[in-house]
């Protein structure tokens, strides 16, 4: 077909003028219609047009539903970025591949590469890519643009889930889902994911429903600075840098279980004590109550046993640590208590190997557990170091909220027990538990060490 006899072709279907196509096809010319016609029929959504096509004398065969032009483009592209949704129902039908991918460079300034379904997507046409999943398309595809024109280069990538996050439309993100679309999968050659990207705009709502759908709240995400933060980090560290939204992003990640317990390098402290050192009520509060929220609670609030009373109604002098310590002591028992104005130091199971201490002061409670450490070669000294930190409410719990934390506190106290018992076993040699620390490689104490005039 001459290039004269093509354009006369495409500018019948265009217009949608079957009877001006039917003459065409009828005329005298050699080979099949081009490409650029069914291309036609895609971007008009000419189904009726595109059989006509199909059925003509001059078509050849081979499967021109799959053909591919420049940069592999193909009619289920077309029919995607212009809404052609009852087009790309017909494509299906025939068999096209609906997971093509294009890569479209101009050879300059621009480079766009995709599937139907980002195409679609990235034009706003929900309906054409409701068509595609429907009809089986994939929806873990990724998109990727960019162009150079000097101080406005820029370039872009995403998926289909975060194209779709981005429109809000429900119907969308079910499909997605009812798909099992891989949440965590990575869209570009530097790991970003979709709650990477939810973070960095601090879209809360897209947070939500990834968490919702299994998404990692572990899954490290890249800092402005080129560090890698863990996604509770990076959401505080937006929040203290005044970024609005990135609060509520830091409880939907602890109420997913993000974990609290770090040590952030590059401020060589903890999490937890860099978030007592910001001094930000919001952030004691958020920590002293969701903290809390990771471990399963009735539905209902547990019975409050009668000497948890005196939290509803506490003395004018009685301070939340000091009811703390007191049924601490009641349930535990064997507790021996330290006190200083600010600050009190319970000890449990003093003088045993499940010994371990609790510091409770206004703005959190830390357990502390014992270790070896040798001030010199021949002199062990027993230490203590953190094992947790829990904050505390900065206002006056309920009595729900303080049942929780007193059997918070309580559980972490024997998780703690256990750890620091598990680091002591007996003497081989005279039976005492003793630290591993203060063990030789045979197993003895080194008191039975030098006995036997071993020196350590």
């Amino acid at each position: 077909m001459d290039q004269k006899h093509t354009e006369h072709l495409i500018a019948a279907i265009e217009a949608g003028d079957e009877a001006a196509l039917t003459g065409l096809l009828a005329s005298s010319w050699e080979g099949s219609p081009p490409l650029a016609a069914y291309l036609a029929c895609a971007r008009r959504g000419h189904v009726p047009l595109a059989e006509r096509l199909f059925a003509s004398e001059a078509h050849t065969g081979g499967n021109i539903w799959n053909d591919a032009g420049d940069g592999g483009w193909r009619q289920v592209h077309e029919a995607a970025r212009h809404g052609q949704a009852e087009y790309l129902r017909f494509l299906a039908a025939q068999g096209a591949n609906l997971d093509a991918a294009f890569e479209l460079y101009d050879g300059h300034y621009q480079d766009q590469r995709g599937t139907a379904l980002t195409e679609a997507l990235l034009a706003g046409h929900i309906d054409c890519a409701l068509a595609l999943l429907e009809a089986g398309a994939d929806g873990d595809a990724n998109w990727y643009e960019s162009e150079e024109s000097g101080p406005l280069s820029h370039n872009e990538s995403g998926s289909a889930l975060t194209l779709a996050l981005e429109s809000g439309e429900p119907r969308l993100l079910e499909a997605l889902a009812s798909r099992w679309v891989q949440v965590d999968r990575p869209f570009d050659d530097r790991g970003t994911t979709a709650l990477a990207l939810a973070l960095q705009h601090r879209r809360a709502d897209w947070l939500a429903w990834l968490l919702a759908h299994g998404a990692n709240p572990e899954q490290a995400v890249e800092h402005p600075d080129n560090s890698a933060l863990p996604p509770l980090v990076y959401a505080l560290y937006a929040h203290a840098d005044g970024q609005p939204g990135a609060l509520p992003m830091a409880e939907l990640l602890l109420r997913a279980g993000s974990r609290f317990d770090l040590f952030l390098e590059g401020e060589d402290k903890s999490l937890m004590e860099w978030v007592f050192d910001s001094e930000r009520p919001e952030l004691l509060a958020l920590f002293g109550l969701n903290a809390l929220r990771r471990r399963e609670r009735p539905p209902t609030p547990p019975r409050i046993p009668d000497f948890l009373r005196p939290l509803s109604a506490p003395a004018e002098d009685e301070r939340l640590i000091d009811f703390l310590a007191r049924a601490l002591a009641s349930r535990l028992g064997g507790v021996q208590t330290e006190r200083t104005a600010d600050v009190l130091q319970l000890q449990v199971a003093e003088g045993r190997p499940e010994a371990v201490s609790l510091v409770l002061t206004p703005l959190h409670a830390e357990i502390l557990i014992p270790h070896t450490e040798w001030r010199g070669p021949h002199t062990p000294e027993c230490a203590f170091e953190a094992y947790r930190v829990i904050a505390l409410p900065t206002r006056r719990p309920s009595e729900a909220e303080g049942m929780a934390l007193l059997a918070a506190l309580e559980e972490e106290l024997h998780r703690a027990s256990a750890e620091a018992s598990s680091r002591y076993a007996p003497c081989q040699a005279c039976g005492v538990p003793t630290h591993r620390d203060e063990l030789g490689g045979d197993g003895q104490c080194y008191a039975c060490l030098e006995q036997r005039g071993v020196v350590y």
